[in-house]
């Protein structure tokens, strides 16, 4: 949300990853850990993104959708090797924790679009997205008035016990 992602294009990566056999909470580290470390290695070795023709943000500064990237990674890296490939990486910024966050998308730029035309088609927009989060919220305060009145029930009766020695107490303590 911070990046600007469609819920399309994140679930679209993480089916990527997924069919690269990277799943469930590892799949999300390596996403939210290859966005934060592609977005600040672009600010900060712009140069060499230029260079490459590696672009990462458009022209309003909001992040490309990651199909674009990674297709922009797969022509700067075009005919290199395994180890030129991490050369390149690390010139770019990219330390080892980030590189194993982009290496499995190399070269899966069209997997990313097609998956997410298909969840679009799917309908997974904001507005479903909306009514699960809606849900979600609806739950969770219900279990916090829970809590609550729990709480208020447990502190009724600390006090029905705890009353009369504090009343005794009270006598010796005037």
């Amino acid at each position: 949300r911070q990046m600007g992602k469609s819920v399309e294009e994140v679930v679209a990566v993480l089916a990527v990853y997924a069919d690269q056999g990277t799943r469930g909470l590892e799949a999300g580290s390596q996403l939210g850990r290859g966005l934060r470390m592609m977005t600040s290695a672009a600010v900060e070795h712009s140069a060499a993104f230029t260079r490459m023709g590696v672009r990462v943000f458009d022209a309003s500064g909001n992040v490309r959708n990651m199909a674009d990237i990674i297709d922009d990674l797969d022509r700067a890296m075009a005919g290199m090797s395994s180890q030129q490939k991490i050369v390149a990486l690390d010139m770019l910024g990219f330390e080892s924790l980030s590189q194993r966050a982009i290496l499995p998308l190399l070269g899966m730029g069209s997997a990313i679009r097609n998956y997410e035309a298909q969840f679009r088609r799917a309908n997974l927009g904001v507005g479903a997205t909306a009514l699960v989060a809606e849900k979600q919220m609806q739950a969770f305060t219900n279990q916090l008035k829970m809590l609550r009145n729990q709480i208020t029930v447990v502190g009724i009766e600390i006090g029905g016990i705890l009353a009369p020695y504090i009343l005794r107490l009270s006598t010796y303590v005037a």
